[in-house]
């Protein structure tokens, strides 16, 4: 079916309200096929990877495998912010009474929160090894031990994982158990970036702002032609996560008149001769991206906490990209 903006959408009989595949807009053959095979995989009990750049939809996309199945369960979700490394065993398995200093009752886990329905862990490289074997467990045979326990326990969750780089990579690099990732491969969605994904993002953009203005009770202008440009040029670093974001801010900032590209923070990104512009001296991605993050930092005054949640992605990413762009421009 086609939305009024011209979005394919997977309709859905499970959402009840929630985060259904209805949800997962796309007019991408690619991410259409692969809603349709997740839907698919919902209707069973196996666990399932999720692999794709940070503010792709990770999250989105579990949330709506979890609604499809039909489970009583809850669907719960848990990222490297929730779990510190020195809390991550106890805080997904539980720990039992004395099972480590400061441990003066037994606790549940995520795990046993998410019983009869949907654990999602993203980023699952930040897990110690031994977390990591603890999960093949679950996987292989529903068990897992708490914390100091002496017996297992079994669990009914269904466990569905987030990586962001690939995990092929990531097994020759030490960071992900290779037998925990076969386990995983045989229902793996792999979602592409939004810059590979056509005109997605102008769709998008309308669909953000038409939402921004009405939650906000704000007047909404039409997105000009150059600001479809600009949208279509970036290549949006934090992916949908990010064009979210900036539809929201443009809305603000366009006070009902017609937003254009200064509005979503892409005025140097206008259809514009290239000389005659102020920004990047070329559209290549590496460019823009450096271009993107510094645009954040300058609209957040350096503040770099408040510069990642306007990209969309963690400070840990944060760092690290700025890290690569220091070494680059050194090189």
């Amino acid at each position: 079916m086609q939305n009024s903006a011209g979005v394919s959408t997977i309709s859905s009989a499970y959402r009840a309200g929630k985060i259904g595949f209805d949800h997962l807009r796309t007019g991408h053959p690619e991410t259409r096929r692969l809603l349709h095979r997740a839907l698919k995989i919902a209707r069973t009990d196996l666990p399932v990877l999720v692999v794709g750049e940070t503010g792709t939809g990770k999250n989105l996309l579990a949330q709506a495998i979890h609604n499809a199945s039909g489970v009583p369960g809850d669907f719960v979700a848990v990222g490297p912010a929730d779990l510190p490394k020195d809390l991550a065993e106890s805080a997904l398995f539980g720990h039992q009474r004395g099972a480590f200093t400061g441990a003066d009752r037994a606790r549940p886990g995520l795990i046993e929160a998410a019983a009869g329905g949907t654990l999602f862990i993203d980023e699952i490289l930040e897990l110690s090894e031994t977390i990591q074997t603890k999960l093949l467990n679950v996987v292989d045979y529903r068990k897992y031990r708490p914390v100091g326990a002496a017996a297992e326990k079994r669990t009914t969750a269904r466990l569905v994982v987030g990586i962001q780089g690939d995990p092929d990579r990531a097994v020759a690099a030490g960071r992900l158990r290779s037998d925990l990732l076969y386990r995983l491969k045989g229902a793996v969605f792999r979602l592409p970036p939004l810059r590979e994904r056509g005109d997605d993002a102008v769709a998008l953009a309308r669909e953000f702002t038409e939402q921004a203005a009405r939650r906000k009770g704000l007047p909404l202008g039409e997105l000009t032609p150059a600001a479809i440009d600009a949208i279509r040029a970036y290549s949006w670093p934090g992916n949908v996560r990010e064009l979210k974001r900036a539809a929201e801010v443009a809305v603000v900032y366009a006070e009902g008149r017609a937003i254009d590209p200064r509005h979503l923070g892409l005025d140097r990104l206008a259809s514009q001769p290239l000389g005659e512009a102020d920004g990047p001296p070329s559209l290549k991605r590496e460019d823009l991206e450096r271009w993107a993050y510094a645009k954040a930092l300058e609209r957040t005054g350096g503040n770099r906490r408040a510069a990642a949640r306007l990209l969309g992605v963690s400070e840990a990413t944060l760092y690290r990209r700025l890290g690569s762009f220091r070494t680059r421009e050194r090189e």
